[in-house]
Order: C-alpha cells, then structure tokens, then sequence
C-alpha cells in the first residue's frame, strides 16, 4: 500500500507537546529530540530498531528508499494506527498496519531526489501502545 502525506504538522504538535517545534514550509522540525542516533525505542512492547537513517552525502539522480524496522516484543498484536511522513517525501511503502507477536513490520520512506540541499526530516508512527507516538528520523545531503 502506497500513501501520501497529510496532516503532519498537527500530528508532530499533538505528539510532541513538551518539545519545542518549528513549523517549516515541508513541515515540522523538532528541536530537543534524542541525539542518540540509532537509539532503539521500547516502550509498551513496540520497538524502533533503526530510528535514525543518516545517508551522508548521496547524488540526486533517482528517488531514494529508507526502511524502517518496528518490532512487537509482547503476545498481543500491535496496530499501527497512522504513519504520517513529512511531506518533503513522495510516499512511502508498508505492508500492513497490524504487527504480530514478536514479528516486525517494515516501513519504507520514498524521498525523490530532484531537490537539492540538506534534509532532516521526521515520519511520526502511531500505535495502540503506552507510547502512543514514535519519531523516526531521515537525514541526507542530495548533491
């Protein structure tokens, strides 16, 4: 299932109330969040194993994919009930919204590269789980 942005600024303000937040032009920018780059999230049995996905300095000769890994650690299966990228991304790619016990579900952010300069940039994850929202993070230089 492909889907296509929407109302992300909301969602960021909603998910992260105690952060400061900047709203751009391609949506929102969290200042204060976890340096930690690769720091794995577990919280109500849902964990992120790859939060940040950092691609350096990459040319823009063709849309670039970055997947994401979402692991259920409990016996019940864990919904996810939205997946809202940034808008600078032209879609992205998942299986499905329910993750079963103990297996990971995968999602993949497409990024078409026509557009030059730095991006940092969030795709904000709700589950039906004590954390309710979840942050992950895409950071390129597209040359």
């Amino acid at each position: 299932m492909i889907k296509f942005c929407g109302r992300l600024f909301i969602l960021c303000m909603v998910m992260l109330l105690s952060v400061p937040i900047y709203a751009g032009t391609s949506g929102c920018y969290v200042i204060g969040i976890d340096s930690s780059q690769n720091a794995r999230i577990e919280n109500g049995g849902l964990q992120v194993v790859n939060r940040w996905i950092d691609f350096g300095e990459i040319s823009g000769e063709r849309p670039i994919e970055a997947t994401y890994t979402l692991r259920n650690n409990t016996d019940s299966t864990i919904e996810i009930k939205s997946i809202e990228p940034d808008c600078v991304f032209s879609g992205y790619v998942v299986e499905g919204y329910f993750i079963k016990p103990f297996e990971e579900l995968e999602i993949t952010i497409i990024l078409n590269t026509s557009i030059r300069g730095y991006f940092k940039n969030y795709i904000i994850v709700e589950a039906d789980t004590e954390q309710r929202f979840y942050s992950l993070v895409f950071e390129a230089i597209i040359k």
